[in-house]
């Protein structure tokens, strides 16, 4: 399942799927190493969710949302979701 980089929550991982931002922020993100493939982690959303700091690359760079919106991620499952199971017990 793909996401878009705009909705993404800090401590999400996953692996950039599709760049296709107009030129000139296209050239700038894939410069900085935002391309296909690449695995990104959000580290930091700001509080008027604005900006994000993403792990790029081994690098800490911050983004506008704006940014982002035309941005597909494919996220990692998050390996901390805890799944209840709900087992009935019946009399025989």
């Amino acid at each position: 399942m793909k996401a878009y980089l705009n909705n993404i929550k800090v401590g999400d991982r996953g692996t950039i799927a599709e760049v296709s931002a107009d030129n000139h922020i296209y050239k700038r993100l894939t410069d900085i190493g935002l391309t296909k493939g690449t695995e990104i982690e959000c580290l930091q959303i700001n509080a008027g969710r604005s900006l994000a700091v993403l792990l790029v690359r081994g690098a800490r760079l911050a983004f506008r949302f704006e940014d982002l919106t035309d941005i597909l991620y494919t996220p990692e499952p998050n390996k901390y979701s805890m799944k209840s199971e709900v087992v009935l017990l019946g009399t025989d």
